[in-house]
């Protein structure tokens, strides 16, 4: 048995869409930094830098969707 992750996908996503937000683009490198979570975890968790936006985007969306259906 593996031991357990030190951080969370939400993690992740909410470190990305800051920093997304102010700079147009972004490395796994600085997403390694900024989160303090190792390069190697994120490949491990998220497959490639390409997934990671893809699911980072997905997490965005379902936040988005549930604040908008939660003010109707």
């Amino acid at each position: 048995m593996g031991r357990k992750s030190g951080f969370t996908d939400e993690d992740v996503f909410v470190w990305l869409a800051d920093h997304l937000a102010t700079a147009p683009g972004v490395t796994v490198q600085q997403v390694s930094k900024g989160t303090k979570v190792s390069v190697g975890s994120i490949y491990h968790r998220f497959g490639s830098m390409e997934d990671l936006l893809a699911e980072a985007w997905v997490w965005a969306h379902r936040k988005y969707r549930e604040t908008v259906q939660v003010t109707l």
